[in-house]
């Protein structure tokens, strides 16, 4: 059951970087979702260098952060999808990768509380309850 539950958490990850990656390639030709209501300010984003660099604009950097958000979701989701496969989370020892797991899915879950909006936190929290459960199933065993 452990592994059943580590596994869907995993791959609810997975689907969410692959998801936003798909609406981040999107805005990249035709801006949409993840650019502001503003079209002023997106075209000022277009045209303002980031002080970093000045060949640098804030609008590629705002598409190359969303891209790199993404690929950390889809590592991570795959990771723990390939661990699950591999790994019974509960024989002896094991657990900690459940757990593991579930103190990143923690932090994903805190950071949509804070930095984003209601969709991507039930999403992200519902990925962590299953870790959480594979963690509780796979320590009762």
């Amino acid at each position: 059951m452990s592994k059943t539950l580590m596994t869907s958490g995993g791959l609810l990850f997975l689907l969410l970087g692959l998801l936003h990656a798909g609406l981040t390639v999107v805005d990249m030709f035709t801006p949409r979702l993840l650019t502001p209501e503003n079209d002023r300010l997106r075209s000022l984003m277009e045209t303002t260098p980031l002080r970093l660099h000045p060949d640098l604009r804030l609008w590629d950097a705002w598409m190359g952060f969303n891209l790199s958000h993404s690929l950390g979701l889809v590592v991570f989701g795959a990771g723990v999808v390939a661990v699950a496969i591999r790994v019974d989370p509960s024989a002896g020892g094991a657990s900690v990768y459940p757990l593991a797991a579930a103190a990143v899915g923690l932090v994903y879950v805190l950071m949509c509380l804070r930095f984003w909006f209601w969709v991507p936190a039930v999403a992200t929290s519902a990925a962590t309850a299953l870790l959480g459960l594979a963690f509780i199933t796979a320590v009762q065993r």
